[in-house]
């Protein structure tokens, strides 16, 4: 593959990651759980309250902190 085939597959699979998220997010219940393949696969949707893996540095305002640096570095 070159460079533009992987560039647009990384971006097909964020874009769709993206929208089962969304549709999750307007569609499930707090907990709600969906079996996709048996008991295989499930779908549970909960709310992360931290930043990445459930951090909370500082409250809001560490995580406003954390953004901004993030939106700073290159």
């Amino acid at each position: 593959m070159n460079g533009k085939k992987v560039t647009l597959f990384i971006f097909f699979i964020i874009l769709i990651d993206q929208a089962i998220k969304f549709y999750i997010k307007l569609n499930f219940f707090l907990g709600e759980e969906h079996a996709i393949i048996g008991s295989w696969a499930r779908l549970h949707f909960v709310e992360n309250e931290g930043m990445a893996w459930g951090l909370k540095l500082g409250g809001d305002w560490g995580k406003v902190a954390w953004e901004v640096i993030g939106v700073r570095l290159p």
